[in-house]
């Protein structure tokens, strides 16, 4: 059996109890990239120390100045996902529920959410590079893209038929 030249880095290491200006400042910083969902506030505070009791205190605080907000970032999210790379309402709410977003203000959110609209939008990205297949390969190459974006068949369908009637595709 083989020892281990680092004995050390294999054990956990007990983390240390940092003062809570400085983990105030570190989770400043945190928040400073994108919003963040209070799940997340929690598990990177987590990460820093043990002490329960001033994580909340933490939580709290940022709660109250309106920095930790799981509505105001389950918008952001829908509102970034929607213009960056679209998806289906049902990958949203999947998405969502992993960040910790509880499911009464999911359903809230996601209900100006169009699923025809945001899969013709991913649609209409790739309308003019495959303008020149023939129907089969477009239904097929369409109907793969839509799936994989978590689009029901009836939604890619829809959208299939009225790709066909506003486009010139063979």
């Amino acid at each position: 059996m083989r020892r281990n030249p680092f004995p050390n880095r294999s054990a956990k290491l007990p983390k240390n109890k940092p003062d809570p200006d400085s983990l105030f400042s570190s989770i400043l910083k945190f928040l400073s990239f994108r919003p963040r969902s209070w799940q997340e506030v929690n598990q990177y505070l987590l990460s820093k120390t043990d002490d329960s009791a001033q994580v909340q205190k933490i939580i709290k605080r940022l709660e109250r100045s309106g920095l930790v907000n799981d509505n105001e970032f389950a918008t952001w999210l829908v509102a970034s996902r929607s213009r960056t790379r679209p998806r289906s309402i049902f990958l949203l709410k999947k998405e969502l529920l992993s960040f910790g977003i509880s499911p009464e203000i999911v359903t809230d959110v996601l209900s100006s959410q169009d699923d025809m609209l945001q899969a013709q939008k991913v649609l209409s990205r790739k309308l003019g590079t495959w303008s020149h297949l023939s129907r089969l390969q477009f239904r097929t190459k369409t109907y793969g893209l839509l799936a994989r974006r978590g689009f029901s068949s009836s939604v890619i369908e829809a959208t299939i038929k009225k790709a066909y009637n506003t486009s010139d595709v063979n």
